[in-house]
């Protein structure tokens, strides 16, 4: 059996992970909150004890698509990334993002990411799984193509980490699904993404994303 994709069970990650035949009534995504020490207790946790099995025919061969994306960095007491993000459909095929970023300071590889995943089930959101990485790492691990697309939209030369300090607009880019992994657990989920910098939370996003099997094949 395949390891599911390292985006829902990388490095630096850990899981709350309950198996499908384990009753338990649905909720409602509770309101994240996350000191820093916990953060810190996260980050440096054992990578070894990082994962769980998980139950037959959870996963599969699939691809994933964003269903929505929000801004949720009005949680925050001190902002250093402000991220507004767009999604629209071009045809019946294609969609394209339109974001603009207000980075306070140079955004490097000093940056880190945590995220909190629940998986969407009938009357509530799961938590299922928290992802924390290096934010350069992550994008470059999973998705280093589209990210330097993204920088090239945005007019970053050379298209890489260091993000420059001030705003940046990235307009009519389009996604490469087939890019991101492509053997995860099946479901849709819902992932808050925050920005971290010494520890604290400076940036935030919310997106709704499915994996599931296509109708024909895309990749």
């Amino acid at each position: 059996m395949k390891t599911p994709s390292a985006i829902l069970v990388p490095t630096f990650s850990f899981w709350k992970f309950r198996p499908t035949g384990e009753q338990a009534p649905p909720r409602r995504r509770p309101e994240i909150k996350v000191d820093n020490e916990e953060l810190k207790a996260i980050m440096e946790a054992d990578p070894s004890q990082t994962t769980s099995a998980l139950p037959a025919g959870c996963c599969g061969d699939g691809v994933w698509s964003v269903i929505n994306v929000d801004s949720c960095g009005d949680k925050l007491e001190n902002v250093v990334v402000g991220i507004k993000v767009d999604k629209h459909r071009v045809n019946r095929t294609h969609e394209v993002f339109r974001a603009e970023v207000d980075a306070a300071m140079i955004i490097d590889d000093s940056f880190g990411i945590f995220i909190d995943v629940c998986k969407i089930v009938d009357g509530g959101c799961k938590h299922y799984t928290n992802i924390v990485d290096g934010l350069k790492k992550l994008l470059y691990t999973h998705a280093k193509k589209n990210a330097q697309i993204a920088f090239e939209l945005a007019g970053i030369d050379p298209p890489d980490f260091p993000l420059p300090e001030g705003h940046h607009l990235l307009d009519n880019f389009l996604l490469d699904y087939c890019e991101l992994p492509t053997y995860c657990a099946y479901g849709t989920y819902e992932a808050e993404a925050f920005v971290i910098k010494d520890k604290e939370q400076v940036g935030c996003l919310k997106v709704v994303a499915e994996f599931a099997q296509p109708e024909e094949e895309t990749c």
